[in-house]
């Protein structure tokens, strides 16, 4: 294996801007030094590795970190709109920081003309 096979998952405007994932063979032999190997580092949702064996927790797009650093919770104040072809969101509680991606594959976003949301999904 050498990554020259990329294939793109989806094609996003706003964050996030690039991410990589690199196959288990480019990964360092000693994972006891890895934090986020053991439950996550405690995380709920994403652990992200930093220098000198560190990490933070992170959260999906709805969602923040409680104060605990740890666990993510939802948040309520996020303004969903529809255009012609995309659903569009925005972080309410940091509207500059936080656009949720959006969502415009041809065969999903047609017309749409209501939105409806479940934060239990």
């Amino acid at each position: 294996w050498n990554g020259s096979d990329v294939t793109v998952i989806q094609r996003t405007q706003s964050q996030p801007f690039g991410i990589q994932i690199l196959h288990s063979s480019r990964q360092p032999n000693n994972r006891s030094h890895n934090p986020c190997s053991d439950n996550n580092g405690g995380c709920s949702h994403l652990c992200l590795l930093s220098v000198n064996q560190t990490y933070q927790c992170a959260c999906p797009h709805v969602m923040r970190l409680d104060t605990d650093k740890k666990r993510c919770v939802p948040n309520e104040q996020i303004l969903l709109f529809v255009m012609s072809t995309e659903i569009r969101g925005v972080d309410l509680q940091q509207p500059n920081l936080y656009t949720i991606p959006t969502i415009s594959h041809q065969t999903q976003v047609v017309q749409p003309a209501v939105l409806d949301y479940d934060i239990a999904e």
